[in-house]
């Protein structure tokens, strides 16, 4: 039934990427063709005021287009991802309706316990709220018993490797350079795609590609995490992302922590938004030392010693990036 539900709401999902990445072409296309037909008129004019109304009017096409991608998004996440409400047993007595995120906050609180009996529509019996995929993290597991002996002293060989590896793990840039890598090898991916198969796709404004991409990443993502457990940032930085039990994530809270990040870390990818929610988040983490969604979602995320080849490795895989791209502009220039 969980292995369903997943399914489902990835389906869903991917529908609401592909309805907004559809949406945004076809009104994008329609504003630069507007645009074309208006250089056409004015191309012998030098007027200061034609070419400035141009400008505007790409601007207010590309937040219009943006908007109404959003739009699809609401209506879809009104109309078929309502949060469901749970039944549940205290003091030998049913209690309830109450939605997903009130119980989830009384278990944060203790006022529920792992072996309270829950139950919603689409089950068809009560059950422990630790066998729930909805409220497993959101409980405190029993600590384990007590070891009838010690466990055995580590060998040297072990012990200066875990040495080794010790580093500090709040690590924000760690993490910020992880999430650029992605950003940008998943970029490449998409470029060439695209140029092999719809090349006018390219013409989209830069900005707005880059949103796309951002958006689309959130899915990807959650597909690694849950099945490689990390992402090729991540593991070239030796990041990992575990739950509260030290396990990978399934799809749903991947995904779910992949829309927060996307949302509420780089701001759905908009460049001045993007600026301020890093910050914030920077503040949070160097301060507190884990980020909301993080703390929200039960997940653990720990850093190893990332060593001297790996950094290399990544500032030449950067370097690459920036030459590669303003090849790209080069050849855009000279007409190629």
């Amino acid at each position: 039934m969980k292995n369903t539900k997943a399914v489902k709401v990835f389906i869903i999902l991917s529908l609401i990427g592909i309805g907004i990445i559809l949406n945004c072409t076809i009104l994008a296309r329609i504003y630069l063709e507007f645009i074309e037909e208006i250089r056409f008129v004015s191309q012998y004019s030098n007027n200061y005021y034609v070419k400035e109304f141009i400008k505007d009017f790409r601007t207010i096409g590309l937040i219009l287009t943006l908007f109404s991608g959003f739009g699809i998004l609401n209506e879809l996440k009104k109309n078929y991802m309502a949060e469901k409400n749970w039944y549940y047993v205290k003091n030998n007595k049913q209690e309830g309706p109450i939605p997903e995120s009130k119980m989830q906050e009384m278990f944060e609180a203790g006022l529920l316990s792992p072996e309270t009996l829950v139950w919603s529509e689409s089950m068809t019996e009560w059950t422990p709220a630790s066998k729930e995929e909805s409220f497993r993290v959101k409980t405190i597991p029993s600590p384990p018993p007590l070891p009838q002996k010690p466990p055995p002293i580590p060998s040297l060989g072990e012990a200066k490797k875990d040495e080794a590896d010790a580093v500090s793990q709040v690590r924000p840039w760690v993490r910020y350079w992880a999430r650029n890598f992605d950003y940008a090898l998943f970029g490449l991916v998409v470029g060439v795609v695209f140029g092999v198969v719809a090349p006018s796709l390219l013409d989209i404004p830069e900005t707005l590609l880059n949103m796309l991409i951002a958006f689309t990443w959130v899915f990807v993502e959650a597909f690694l995490l849950s099945t490689w457990g990390t992402t090729p940032g991540k593991w070239l930085l030796r990041t990992t992302l575990r739950d509260s039990a030290g396990n990978k994530l399934n799809f749903s809270m991947a995904l779910n922590r992949s829309f927060s990040v996307w949302w509420r870390g780089i701001g759905i990818g908009f460049p001045i938004v993007t600026l301020i929610t890093l910050i914030v988040a920077h503040g949070k983490l160097t301060k507190e030392g884990i980020t909301d969604w993080d703390r929200e979602g039960g997940f653990v995320v720990s850093h190893k010693k990332i060593g001297a080849l790996r950094v290399i490795v990544m500032i030449l895989f950067f370097i690459g990036f920036v030459l590669l791209i303003a090849l790209g502009k080069t050849f855009e220039k000279s007409g190629w």
